[in-house]
């Protein structure tokens, strides 16, 4: 990408380039990416062991996220299970029984099956769908708040920093 450009381009060594684009890019991630890898590069530090970190790091973090998105969505699945089918069909029998003792219970079952259920099961996707999106984050391709960036990253005080390392 970029650095490959400066490179043959702009005939720059691949140290600059590297810290150019921790400077220019507008990703949190992809800045300190670089100037961890700036950091290697300057020190001799072998890159192949510092990628296999980067790798693992990375990799680790994305199993989590979704090992936790995971989770999520079957709490939604036990809510809606519970909420939106056996809540409904216990109403539904509880009317029945107290239908055969009193007149009017056929109008309640009607508003709730045809309007209740319909509006509960809308108003529940909707809020499923914002929360998993939230929790997605950016799909176009910028950079996110300080809780999220472009590699996934949620530790805003970038405790995972290996520039420090670097030096070693």
């Amino acid at each position: 990408g970029v650095v490959v450009r400066d490179m043959d381009t702009f005939g720059t060594d691949m140290l600059s380039a590297v810290q150019r684009t921790a400077r220019t890019t507008p990703s949190d991630g992809l800045s300190e990416f670089s100037d961890n890898l700036a950091s290697v590069l300057g020190s001799g530090r072998s890159v192949s062991d510092f990628l296999r970190e980067q790798y693992e790091r990375f990799q680790s973090r994305a199993e989590a996220q979704q090992t936790q998105y995971i989770e999520l969505l079957a709490t939604f699945a036990e809510v809606y299970v519970t909420v939106l089918v056996a809540g409904p069909l216990f109403l539904v029998t509880i009317l029945a029984v107290i239908g055969l003792v009193l007149a009017d219970t056929l109008t309640l079952v009607r508003l709730v099956v045809y309007v209740g259920l319909p509006l509960a099961t809308v108003a529940f996707a909707v809020y499923v769908d914002g929360m998993t999106t939230s929790l997605q984050g950016p799909t176009d391709g910028g950079s996110a708040d300080a809780a999220t960036d472009s590699f996934g990253e949620t530790d805003p005080h970038g405790a995972g920093d290996l520039s420090g390392d670097a030096t070693a």
